[in-house]
């Protein structure tokens, strides 16, 4: 078995909405909630560390 941290989080109605979407599609209809919101995150931080390589620290996100 995976080793994983095991978090709680608290989605607003419209995330679980767009999440809910998002199962529907057929990239995700056959990933359990957990496999999505996972996926999600990493894609967070691949878009969020892209940006950060390329643009200019702005006031909220400082270099570091």
């Amino acid at each position: 078995m995976t080793n994983m941290a095991r978090l709680t989080i608290s989605l607003t109605p419209e995330i679980e909405e767009k999440v809910l979407e998002l199962r529907r599609t057929d990239r995700f209809c056959r990933c359990s909630l957990s496999e999505i919101i996972r996926a999600l995150i990493v894609a967070g931080i691949s878009s969020d560390y892209a940006d950060s390589q390329t643009d200019s620290p702005t006031p909220d996100r400082q270099a570091g």
